[in-house]
C-alpha cells in the first residue's frame, strides 16, 4: 500500500499533475461612474504583519500613485513577490459609489463596494501569510 502511494505521487508530479499554488498576477478592477476620477495605490514591495489587536500593518517601501479615470481594469506581475496591496480613494469630491475587486490569479479574493466617504477600500495579500480585512497603512 506504502510503495503504491509513493508510485502514484510519483507519476503525478513527473506528469505535472500537481499544480503549482504560488501567485502569478494580481488583477485589480475598479468599477463607478464612467469619468470620474480616483486615486489609486498598488504596492508588491511592502512589509505586513497582524499585529496583537488582529490589525493587519502595511509599510509600503515602493508603490505605484496613479490618478486614474473609472473604469479600471489592471493585472499587474505578482510572481516574484508573492503579495499585493490595493487601495482606492476618491479623487473627486463628488465620486461616492465604487466597487474594487481583487483577483488573485482567477480567483475574486476581494470584491467591496458601496459608498466610498473619508475611508478608502484597501486590500492586501500575502501568500502562505496571514492578513486580516482590518488594514492600517504606516507611513
Amino acid at each position: 500500500m506504502k510503495r503504491t502511494v509513493i508510485l502514484i505521487l510519483a507519476a503525478a508530479l513527473l506528469t505535472g499533475c500537481i499544480e503549482d499554488p504560488t501567485p502569478e498576477r494580481a488583477r485589480v478592477v475598479i468599477n463607478g461612474e464612467p469619468g470620474k476620477s480616483v486615486r489609486i495605490i498598488v504596492a508588491t514591495d511592502f512589509v505586513a504583519a497582524v499585529n496583537q489587536e488582529g490589525q493587519t500593518r502595511v509599510v509600503i517601501l515602493r508603490a505605484d500613485t496613479v490618478t486614474a479615470t473609472l473604469p479600471y481594469d489592471k493585472t499587474f506581475n505578482i510572481e516574484a513577490s508573492q503579495q499585493i496591496f490595493a487601495e482606492v480613494a476618491r479623487a473627486d469630491a463628488d465620486v461616492a459609489n465604487l466597487r474594487m475587486q481583487v483577483y488573485i490569479d482567477s480567483d475574486v479574493r476581494f470584491d467591496e463596494g458601496g459608498l466610498l466617504r473619508d475611508q478608502p477600500f484597501r486590500f492586501v495579500y500575502a501568500f502562505n501569510r496571514p492578513t486580516t480585512r482590518d488594514i492600517a497603512v504606516v507611513i
